[in-house]
C-alpha cells in the first residue's frame, strides 16, 4: 500500500472539516434568524 504519493487521509480530513464548518455556519444562521 503506497500512501505517500496519495495522502487520501489528508483529503478526507479536509472534507470532513469543511463539512463540519458548513454545518456550523448553517446552524448559526438558523439560530440567528429564529432568535431575531
Amino acid at each position: 500500500m503506497v500512501e505517500s504519493m496519495y495522502p487520501v487521509h489528508l483529503v478526507v480530513t479536509a472534507l470532513i472539516i469543511a463539512a463540519v464548518v458548513v454545518a456550523v455556519i448553517a446552524a448559526v444562521k438558523r439560530l440567528r434568524r429564529r432568535g431575531r
